[in-house]
């Protein structure tokens, strides 16, 4: 089982479990953030390439 899909821990190591939580969903909306910021640098430096490369040809 994927670890972040584990189902809740019931007892004392459930406030521990909450505390995880929201740290681990916050680590993977950085970690989409940062993709789609990669993927739009990108995009946009094929777009110049090929606009710099239609005005020189």
């Amino acid at each position: 089982m994927h670890p972040s899909r584990r189902p809740s821990h019931r007892g004392p190591k459930r406030l521990a479990d909450c505390r995880t939580k929201p740290s681990r969903r916050r680590s993977t909306a950085l970690s989409q953030i940062l993709h789609g910021a990669c993927y739009a640098i990108g995009t946009g430096a094929i777009g110049l390439a090929f606009l710099w490369a239609e005005r020189l040809w």
